[in-house]
């Protein structure tokens, strides 16, 4: 019994030193396996059509994780409403997240996901949301009305920049019960290693 008692210690010690000794390249390495995926959703009026997620390194710690949409279906489009592909990134440095603040809500419903808070709630990340209107389409404009700045591009897309205390990652590979938690100590490790802090007090 002594020695089996000694053998779970040394195999908690191990397996919380190589978590410890993870290096950034492998901890970015881990979250990609278990954000870059791809769901099929089902809309009443635009169809099936497939969403793939992304997680991006820039360098330096600026990461982007990407959700972009094949075309969709028109399907009874009579009001003039967004048709098309559509796309959004949340930017962000992972230096200006709170590793305190990292909550895993996978048992949340209808929506499981993980939000990480920025240090002192400063709105560090920018969500920015882009709409696109195929050709032969009714020309698109993105309203400037709310809290957000928006940017026409050209006569068939725009763009929306809302900028937020919080990052929300809304999608995780399955089983959720399983990565969902490895997901959260990942982010945590990876914010320690860029250099994100805890408030003082």
């Amino acid at each position: 019994m002594i020695k089996y008692g000694i053998k779970v210690i040394v195999l908690l010690i191990f397996s919380t030193a190589c978590y410890a000794e993870s290096s950034l390249e492998e901890t970015i390495s881990f979250i990609q396996e278990k954000l870059n995926t791809q769901w099929k959703s089902n809309h009443p009026k635009y169809g099936d059509y497939i969403t793939k997620q992304t997680f991006i390194s820039n360098g330096n710690c600026n990461f982007i994780i990407e959700e972009k949409s094949d075309e969709m279906k028109d399907i009874n489009d009579m009001d003039g409403s967004l048709y098309g592909m559509l796309r959004e990134i949340h930017v962000f440095n992972a230096k200006d997240l709170n590793p305190q603040e990292v909550k895993n809500n996978i048992y949340d419903t209808p929506f499981p996901h993980i939000e990480i808070k920025t240090t002192k709630n400063l709105e560090l990340v920018k969500q920015i949301f882009y709409a696109y209107e195929p050709k032969g389409k009714t020309k698109y404009h993105c309203y400037d009305e709310g809290p957000y700045t928006v940017t026409q591009i050209d006569d068939l897309n725009c763009s929306i920049e809302y900028k937020n205390s919080v990052l929300v990652i809304g999608h995780i590979l399955s089983p959720l019960e399983d990565n969902g938690p490895r997901v959260s100590k990942a982010f945590k490790h990876l914010i320690t290693l860029c250099g994100g802090k805890d408030e003082l007090f």
